[in-house]
Parts: structure tokens; C-alpha cells; sequence
């Protein structure tokens, strides 16, 4: 394997991502698990082309093999991957021209990934039900499916009583960007749900 990059993983084991040793015009991934004097073990090592990780995945999934948080890092990897893509103009890929509805909703999706982010880092909360909620419904339907329902969240409760209203669905959609994403009705349901928890807005 001729060896692009490779990412460490600490205790002497890499992931490693290069041309394929069978055909250098495949891209192939392998684990590499080095001796103890810092050397390339085959034992324990392998390498794979990067198109068969797809069918691994999936069949993992589809088996429940994969625990909750797990699965939820894979997911977060994969949205970020596919909105950066889809910032690219790939030459090899068929031009889309997206709509600027379609464009505001991916960043919408974005952003909901980002208060999940930021809760779990300056909130000490990791908001899993609310990730998956994104990961399945994507960020504006999470979002609407929220805001209509007749209870706040576990997770509005969590962050109510850690102060960061903030870094709630309510407080996101309510940002001037979303207005054209959301109904007045929606806004409202937002507005009326923080102030309810002392969350004032403009």
C-alpha cells in the first residue's frame, strides 16, 4: 500500500488511507497495528478498498451491531461530510443546481448540528436523542417536529436548568437567517416557549 495519509490512533495503531497494493488506481483503507520496536505487523493489520467500507457499514447497521453513540459519531461524520461536499463542484459529478430554499435548509441542518455541538462542549451535555432526531429527519423537520410538540424536551429541560437556553432548537429558529424556514405560528411556539422559562428575545 502506498500510503497517502494516515491518522494515529494512539498504542501504536493507525488508520492509514493510500493507493491499493493490488491496483494503484484504487483507493484502499487498512489498520495498522505496529511491534513493539515500532515496525509494520501484518498480523492484526488489513487492508480493504474504501468502496467496501459501504457494504460494511450498511450490513452493521442493518444488524444493530454498532452501539447508540457509536453510530451517532459515524452519522455526525457523514452530515458534515455531505454538506462539505456538497459545497464542492466535483468536474466528475453531475452540476445540481440547488434552490435557495434547498440551500438555506442545508445550512439550517447545519447549524442544528452545531447547537448539539456546542451543548456537549460548553454545556456538558451530549443531546443524543436530539443528534438522532437530526440524522432522521434532517434539520428542519427535527426541528418543526419539536416546536409543535405539546411538552418541551428533555433536552430544553436539560439546558433550562444549565442556563443555556441559548442553544435550543426555540432560540435557533428565532435567529432573523430562519425566518423564511418557519412559519409566524412556529416562531410564535418558540417565542412563548422561552420567554415561559425567563428567555427573553428581541
Amino acid at each position: 500500500m502506498r500510503v497517502k495519509d494516515s491518522v494515529p490512533m494512539g498504542n501504536g495503531h493507525s488508520i492509514e488511507f493510500g493507493e491499493a497494493t493490488w491496483d494503484p488506481s484504487t483507493q484502499s483503507v487498512r489498520n495498522r497495528y505496529d511491534t513493539p520496536n515500532g515496525r509494520f505487523s501484518p498480523h492484526g493489520s488489513s487492508e480493504i478498498p474504501l468502496s467496501d467500507l459501504v457494504p460494511i457499514l450498511t450490513e452493521t447497521a442493518k444488524r444493530d451491531l454498532l452501539d447508540i453513540p457509536s453510530a451517532a459519531q459515524i452519522i455526525e461524520a457523514l452530515s458534515t461530510s455531505i454538506i462539505r461536499q456538497s459545497r464542492s463542484s466535483l468536474p466528475s459529478a453531475p452540476t445540481t443546481v440547488l434552490s435557495s430554499t434547498q440551500s438555506e435548509e442545508a445550512i439550517f441542518h447545519k447549524a442544528m448540528l452545531e447547537i448539539h455541538k456546542r451543548a456537549k462542549s460548553e454545556a456538558n451535555y451530549n443531546a443524543t436523542r436530539f443528534f438522532q432526531m437530526v440524522a432522521d429527519q434532517g434539520g428542519i423537520d427535527a426541528a418543526r417536529m419539536l416546536l409543535h410538540s405539546s411538552t418541551v424536551s428533555d433536552g430544553y429541560t436539560a439546558l433550562w436548568e444549565r442556563g443555556r437556553l441559548d442553544l435550543t432548537v426555540e432560540h435557533l429558529v428565532l435567529q432573523p437567517r430562519w425566518e423564511s424556514l418557519f412559519t409566524e405560528e412556529e416562531r410564535h411556539i418558540a417565542r412563548s416557549r422561552l420567554k415561559e422559562y425567563g428567555f427573553e428575545t428581541v
